[in-house]
């Protein structure tokens, strides 16, 4: 009889052992567990994430978190040669939670156009914050000075209509016409001057914005291989008086 008591002992506590090993072996979640957690990917992948809200991640695709996570999130995915882009996501209480954002893939073709509407947008998203700034500002700087060479022609070009219509009005006296000549003279000038000061601002800004264009297509540097890794080229000018030639060479990083 002790037998069996001592054999149903053993046994409760192989049950109870093999029971607690179930619960907590390493690498296994509940179904519950499972139900909850957020996978976030990214086409392609390796993205850079920053996942915030109530709580805050960051991590590259494809991860998971495996928290359980209610509310209003805001994740936002960069890689190098494609373009960022955001999500505001909201996550439900119950069911497993899959987020997938596609990166469009940057090109020379985006960047030209994006500094067709805007210059220096071109440049800030093929080659950086830096150059967007600065072809911006000096297109502002050349639009700036035209605007004042335009008002300044008009304002002219008014003074010299007003002297030619004095001109015109004035007396048979000599001295009086003669006055009024040297007035429409020196007025017709001023407006020679102010057109052809406003033609060259006109022309100077125009070829910045061309130029502003062609730099962004063509000095576009940043590309990506089939593989996904991010290349960066880097155009530069070489010669010398021996040869008395200007060459353009490629720096490739990878």
């Amino acid at each position: 009889m002790k037998s069996i008591w001592v054999f149903l002992a053993q046994s409760c506590s192989i049950a109870c052992i093999l029971m607690l090993s179930v619960e907590l072996a390493p690498g296994q979640e509940s179904a519950s567990g499972q139900s909850h957690r957020l996978r976030i990917d990214s086409a392609p992948k390796g993205a850079y994430v920053e996942f915030s809200g109530q709580y805050s991640f960051v991590g590259r695709t494809p991860f998971i978190i495996p928290y359980k996570l209610i509310g209003s999130y805001k994740i936002v995915a960069s890689k190098a040669g494609y373009e960022t882009v955001s999500a505001n996501v909201n996550l439900a209480s119950k069911g497993a939670n899959q987020i997938t954002l596609r990166l469009p893939r940057k090109t020379p073709f985006k960047a030209f156009y994006r500094s067709l509407l805007l210059p220096g947008w071109g440049q800030h998203y093929g080659q950086g914050l830096v150059k967007g700034i600065v072809v911006g500002s000096v297109q502002a700087v050349l639009l700036t000075a035209s605007f004042r060479y335009y008002q300044n022609y008009n304002k002219r070009q008014n003074e010299y209509d007003r002297a030619k219509a004095a001109y015109d009005k004035v007396s048979s006296n000599y001295v009086d016409a003669q006055a009024a000549y040297t007035i429409v003279q020196k007025k017709f000038k001023e407006v020679d001057n102010a057109y052809s000061l406003r033609n060259t601002a006109l022309m100077i800004s125009v070829g910045f914005w061309v130029y502003n264009m062609l730099d962004a297509a063509f000095l576009y540097k940043t590309v990506v291989n089939q593989q996904g890794r991010s290349v960066k080229l880097t155009p530069y000018f070489t010669g010398g008086n021996r040869n008395k030639k200007l060459m353009m060479s490629l720096n490739v990083e990878l």
